[in-house]
């Protein structure tokens, strides 16, 4: 009988096993593995449950969820990180629950290292979470509900760039937040190079001329706009005394001198 009431849906690849940091502890959720390379089952034994099938990360993850949708449906909350994150299973773990305790319909956790797509996206030291408007396709979290609302918007174009600007324009008015006590390391650079843009390429697609266009036929200029942070305890009292922006200041300079050194 299925007890957990997460799941955690990743591409893998056989140069990519990332999700076994994240299986390294006892989980509070199910994963479910699709391996995009030729060599067949590879991580099986890793997964709840698994697929082979080939294909770029957006349509790939369509078809898992629709051939499984049943299987999805019996989840409260599904995260589709990227096969290229590095987090433990304890932050894991403290991603869903802040998730279900603050009621949110969307959220990703922060980006901790210096490889990060959006400013907006990279983690706060004094926050819990920030209310945003915008989730990136980097590692969205969605109630399940909310995930199949927004499904169909996966095959708005073949790169999947742009597509997190649609579904957060989507969500209108739902609690949507990036959560800061549960980090993510970004392990590549965000060079727009790899065996993912080159295969955009081999198929003629310029992604950042599919997100342009994509943005522009939809109206969305794309604003990031913060509105509101829940602090930690830290926080609270650095906010009455109106040291939160020094502070953060020098702990995220602090931060990204530590993954430079780390070449991350």
């Amino acid at each position: 009988m299925k007890l957990k009431k997460n799941i955690v849906i990743a591409p893998c690849g056989s140069l990519s096993p990332a999700h076994k940091e994240w299986i390294e502890g006892e989980k509070n959720f199910d994963l479910f593995l699709i391996n995009y390379s030729d060599e067949q089952d590879i991580y099986r034994d890793d997964a709840d449950y698994y697929l082979n099938i080939e294909g770029l990360k957006l349509s790939i993850l369509k078809h898992a969820i629709e051939s499984h949708r049943e299987v999805v449906e019996s989840y409260e909350a599904v995260w589709l990180p990227d096969d290229d994150l590095s987090i433990s299973t304890e932050a894991i773990n403290k991603l869903f629950d802040i998730f279900h305790e603050n009621k949110l319909a969307v959220a990703q956790p922060a980006v901790k290292n210096n490889f990060y797509n959006y400013r907006s996206t990279s983690k706060r030291f004094f926050s819990k979470l920030r209310y945003v408007n915008f989730i990136e396709m980097m590692c969205p979290l969605f109630r399940t509900d909310v995930l199949f609302e927004i499904l169909p918007l996966f095959n708005s174009n073949k790169s999947g760039f742009g597509i997190d600007w649609l579904w957060s324009r989507r969500l209108g008015g739902r609690p949507v937040a990036i959560i800061d006590e549960s980090g993510v390391v970004h392990t590549k650079p965000c060079l727009h190079k790899g065996p993912y843009y080159d295969k955009l390429k081999s198929m003629g697609v310029d992604e950042r001329r599919e997100s342009a266009e994509l943005l522009k036929s939809h109206g969305i200029q794309n604003e990031h706009v913060t509105y509101d942070f829940v602090y930690t305890k830290a926080g609270k009292v650095l906010s009455r005394l109106y040291l939160v922006s020094i502070s953060e200041y020098v702990f995220r300079t602090l931060a990204k001198l530590f993954y430079w050194a780390k070449g991350l």
